[in-house]
């Protein structure tokens, strides 16, 4: 979700790490890595369609807000959504790393 509207920073660098860069190959690697940021969407959907059903609600953060303070599974999630956000500022920040 972090970089859901902006990775394109990124497209830079992975242009330059290709071997022979041209525009079919670059347009496969974006190809093939949008195709795999929506399967792992759809696959996290899909498991969270099965597992709550009718419970499932459109904001995430309504959902998270049922459980008890001390559930382990709770905190667990609020430690790992912690985590992600910690580290996105550091990727968004590493294709300008040779900017200087």
């Amino acid at each position: 979700l972090v970089f859901g509207f902006s990775c394109q920073q990124n497209v830079f660098s992975v242009c330059n790490e290709l071997r022979a860069p041209s525009i079919g190959r670059v347009n496969t690697v974006i190809f093939t890595t949008v195709a795999m940021a929506l399967a792992a969407y759809l696959s996290v959907a899909v498991s969270a369609m099965v597992t709550y059903g009718d419970k499932l609600r459109p904001d995430v953060l309504v959902l998270l807000v049922s459980y008890p303070d001390d559930s382990v599974w709770f905190l667990a999630a609020r430690a790992v959504m912690s985590a992600v956000v910690l580290c996105a500022y550091p990727l968004q920040a590493h294709p300008s790393r040779k900017c200087a």
